[in-house]
């Protein structure tokens, strides 16, 4: 589950079967369903029973292991990773390939949800491209929503 991502069939399936155990204890019977299971999925400070959804789970995971990949870029696995599928660019700027494996595929997934978060922290202007990175905390996804001057020399 770590590194692969699960099939969205499979993920409910593995929902069904915690939601009908919890409700009536043998996950093959059929019953109603008192509660919803969204609110039962939500945490326990919200309300609910703090239950997994699979498919996010697995996505959040899958997010880590891109994560793990760009903060560890001299581990054997990443090394081996560059060299196969991104050798002349960043795991961020890596395409998809011709003939991407499920573990390849499954980390580009993880990146996209690992995008959404992700945000540069300012150091030095060398290391930032002030138009296209995500670098303001404050700004909604964390870019400059200014239309790029044509006589600018910022980088």
């Amino acid at each position: 589950m770590a590194r692969f991502l699960l099939p969205k069939k499979l993920c409910d399936k593995l929902d069904s079967l915690v939601r009908n155990f919890w409700w009536k204890g043998n996950p093959e019977e059929k019953d109603n369903c008192w509660i919803a299971w969204e609110s039962l999925t939500c945490s326990k400070e919200e309300g609910g029973m703090g239950f997994r959804n699979f498919r996010a789970f697995n996505e959040a995971i899958l997010a880590k292991q891109g994560w793990r990949l760009i903060m560890n870029p001299q581990s054997y696995w990443a090394k081996l990773l560059k060299g196969i599928y991104f050798p002349n660019s960043s795991f961020l700027q890596a395409a998809r390939g011709c003939h991407a494996s499920w573990v390849w595929l499954s980390l580009l997934h993880g990146r996209v949800l690992l995008e959404k978060g992700l945000r540069w922290q300012a150091q030095d202007r060398a290391s930032i491209n002030f138009w296209e990175d995500g670098w303001i905390p404050t700004l909604e996804g964390f870019k400059v929503q200014l239309v790029r001057p044509h006589n600018s020399d910022i980088q």
